[in-house]
């Protein structure tokens, strides 16, 4: 089952200032996007239909084939 993945809409980038006074303040920046990526939306693939059920699975990019792994802890290792 594919579900979207809406991208980020408004990324932003903080920056610890200090003030006259000596204090640090926080300033937050809004960053520049093009519409494409704002609108844009990525697939999502459910880990355990890649493996299988299982917890290994091939990826095939090009000529290289990459191992997916689904550890205990339920993260995901991509390896060469």
């Amino acid at each position: 089952m594919m579900m979207p993945c809406p991208a980020s809409l408004f990324p932003v980038q903080a920056s610890p200032i200090k003030s006259l006074k000596g204090s640090w303040q926080m300033t937050v920046h809004t960053l520049p996007t093009s519409a494409t990526s704002a609108s844009r939306v990525l697939p999502a693939h459910e880990a355990s239909r890649l493996t299988e059920g299982g917890d290994q699975a091939h990826i095939v990019l090009g000529d290289q084939t990459y191992t997916l792994r689904i550890t205990r802890a339920g993260k995901l290792i991509l390896t060469k």
